[in-house]
């Protein structure tokens, strides 16, 4: 396995499943650390200034975990927690068939005061100009109105190129999606994004169903170690929205079921 963090690491390090939307700004905090550098992301999203994107982020991950159809696995680093809370180092958001989807004790199901014509609360302060992203067993993710400063049509490109792989390539009724895996550069090299990816393949390989991904170049290396293979590719010309002259990519990767008898 890629990156072993050795018998002191696997004290220090706690994989544990979340379910409470006050984690939200602790999550975004991870992926804003993790992705503020990515050119695709500094394109389609004002990552520099923190004051807008780690709220818009923050409201994102309270709908995803509010939503209740995601299961959100984190890596708790137990040394640097403490009376200020839990420190994540990485965390990995899945999207998992009904019949396969982990109960987790500590969700609470939202109060009706919460919902908002059959989707999550949006919160105080929000606008109502909302678009419904996805709607599952009738209930609505609500995707938040992007930050000032969005470059809306690379964003619409992306969404759009994002949406057909997954069509293509992801059956949602059977198979898991790993939506998003994000380390703190200041944890990279330290196991826990093998951490994270050992539980999902574990699980999925449990229930016989593959696990579709989209991978940045940098990522692939570790996602090709445990079992993951590339199928197609999206290039956006970044250089076309205002951003740098070069063509970013992401590939989709399908891993797909291993017997557990012979893992």
């Amino acid at each position: 396995m890629v990156g072993n963090t050795g018998d002191r690491d696997q004290k220090r390090f706690t994989l544990k499943l979340i379910s409470d939307p006050s984690y939200a700004v602790q999550l975004a905090v991870a992926k804003h650390c993790a992705f503020k550098d990515n050119p695709l992301n500094k394109t389609m999203y004002p990552m520099d200034d923190e004051n807008v994107s780690l709220p818009w982020l923050a409201e994102r991950e309270r709908r995803a975990i509010m939503e209740g159809k995601s299961t959100i696995t984190v890596i708790i680093d137990n040394d640097d927690s403490g009376a200020d809370g839990e420190k994540i180092a990485a965390y990995a958001r899945w999207k998992i068939p009904a019949k396969f989807r982990p109960e987790n004790p500590d969700y609470k199901q939202r109060d009706d005061e919460d919902k908002q014509e059959g989707g999550i609360s949006v919160g105080a302060g929000s606008t109502a100009a909302l678009t419904v992203a996805e709607e599952l067993d009738g209930r609505k993710y609500i995707e938040p109105p992007l930050p000032a400063g969005s470059n809306v049509p690379l964003v619409t490109e992306f969404r759009a190129a994002l949406n057909m792989l997954r069509k293509t390539y992801w059956n949602e009724e059977t198979e898991y999606l790993l939506g998003s895996l994000s380390t703190d550069p200041s944890y990279q090299g330290q196991g826990c994004g093998s951490l994270l990816l050992d539980w999902g393949v574990r699980h999925a390989d449990a229930n016989g169903a593959a696990i579709y991904l989209e991978s940045t170049p940098v990522a692939q290396k570790l996602y090709k170690k445990f079992g993951w293979k590339a199928v197609d590719r999206m290039e956006l010309d970044l250089g076309k929205y205002g951003g740098p002259n070069l063509m970013h990519g992401l590939t989709a990767m399908r891993r797909e079921a291993r017997s557990t008898s012979s893992s």
